[in-house]
């Protein structure tokens, strides 16, 4: 865990912080929004985490596609190898073990976790969850964005 972060709390307590834009990097709703900005026009790729992790191969031609680039098989094989979660959560490059530890703290929190999609709904009630959905909802209406999480 970042050592220059406040407390986070309990996970009520994060949350009300969250959803109000109280935490260090203010309202995650209102940084996608302004990504969403006309004046950016198709000069911006968006993916989501859960692309990657449904195919990182077919998000990396995206990628290419994207950037009007071309990418040998094998080049292609050695950078999805190289971004697999597991590999970058081994690299020290990637995974931020070399950052001194009175920046990041490693046992409190690793910078990479598990690697998996969807994992947050394990740690909201019911409760929670319907109170972030909603929030998120209102926050993100009229707004031209879809994400995976959307589609379950």
């Amino acid at each position: 865990m970042a050592n220059f972060l406040d407390d986070p709390g309990t996970f009520d307590e994060f949350l009300e912080k969250f959803l109000a834009g109280e935490v260090f990097y203010g309202k995650w709703t209102d940084h996608v929004k302004s990504w969403r900005n006309n004046d950016l026009g198709d000069r911006i790729l968006f993916v989501t985490y859960e692309e990657m992790i449904k195919d990182l191969r077919g998000v990396l031609k995206r990628f290419l596609d994207f950037l009007g680039r071309e990418m040998t098989e094998e080049s292609m094989d050695q950078v999805v190898s190289h971004c697999t979660f597991s590999q970058m959560k081994n690299n020290v490059m990637s995974n931020l073990s070399m950052v001194p530890r009175d920046v990041m703290d490693h046992e409190k929190s690793s910078f990479l976790r598990k690697g998996i999609a969807g994992d947050w709904k394990n740690h909201f009630s019911p409760d929670q969850e319907k109170k972030f959905n909603t929030a998120i909802k209102q926050e993100m209406e009229g707004i031209n964005a879809e994400f995976p999480w959307d589609k379950e």
